[in-house]
């Protein structure tokens, strides 16, 4: 842009390099090219209007034309380069600016793709977590139901017996209620029945009660767990009808230790068993 200046000013008018100057130059060259010719064709013979002067002064003046717009042409020249130059420096200027505007946006961009990684990456982790907690939860709910039909199972094929607690329980609460006479009863070829039915006799009898063991009887249909037998005077009693008649005392006696010691019985009434007297049967196990 500097160079630019300089060469404006040089060749402006009034510069410091006017090429005007340089015209009496090329015109007293061209005038002693014009004396040499003019010498040599004897000038001096021709007169001061003549058409060979006219023919000169033209010629100087198509000259003088011509290097005016020689100059005309390099100032305008001159300043389309100056022009040039200046917008070549401002688009390079915005360029940069341009340049960093985008490095920054690209930095902005890079840490915003890496923003939105790690927070897809955390919302990914986070589903992949959650499934498998609830895959596990569900291992865990199968594995309990697992752990509680196998303990139901093992409860269902283990033997009865009276726990110590159950039995000092079930012998305290026989022994402070009114007692009696009582038949316990077991079907024949069931020995987890039988030993269980010999558990309760030695409850009973240690509690004060008359206690007849009978386990040679068959019994139909085959019963399914504890049942107390109480006489009816009606030939058939089923569930839920009223039944007429009075129960011995002690049969309150028996339903309430055997409640209080978790041993789950059932009352049924029966026409065969004599008044006054209890039968107890041990079924099955449930």
């Amino acid at each position: 842009m500097a160079a630019f200046l300089l060469i404006l000013f040089a060749v402006l008018p009034g510069g410091g390099l006017d090429i005007t100057w340089n015209m009496p130059t090329i015109i007293m060259g061209t005038m002693q090219s014009d004396n040499t010719i003019a010498q040599s064709l004897n000038v001096s013979s021709l007169e001061p209007e003549s058409p060979e002067i006219n023919a000169a002064r033209a010629k100087v003046q198509a000259l003088e034309d011509k290097v005016w717009w020689v100059k005309t042409m390099l100032i305008v020249a001159l300043v389309l380069a100056g022009v040039i130059g200046l917008a070549i420096a401002v688009v390079t200027l915005r360029s940069d600016w341009t340049n960093d505007d985008l490095r920054t946006a690209e930095k902005e961009l890079s840490a915003l793709e890496i923003a939105k990684v790690q927070a897809d990456s955390k919302a990914l982790l986070k589903i992949e977590t959650d499934k498998v907690r609830i895959e596990l939860a569900a291992q865990q709910e199968r594995a309990a139901k697992a752990e509680r039909a196998l303990l139901e199972l093992q409860e269902r094929v283990k033997d009865r017996h009276l726990s110590a607690e159950n039995k000092l329980q079930l012998i305290h609460r026989l022994a402070i209620e009114p007692k009696g006479q009582l038949e316990i009863r077991c079907p024949i070829g069931n020995p987890e029945a039988r030993n269980f039915t010999l558990e309760l006799v030695q409850a009973f009898r240690a509690s004060g009660w008359d206690v007849t063991l009978n386990d040679r009887v068959i019994i139909m249909p085959t019963p399914v767990g504890l049942k107390l037998l109480v006489h009816s005077e009606q030939p058939t009693a089923r569930e839920g009808e009223l039944v007429k008649g009075e129960a011995p005392q002690r049969t309150n006696s028996i339903l309430k230790a055997f409640k209080d010691s978790h041993l789950s019985i059932e009352v049924q009434f029966d026409q065969n068993v004599p008044k006054q007297e209890l039968s107890l049967i041990v079924g099955f196990k449930p």
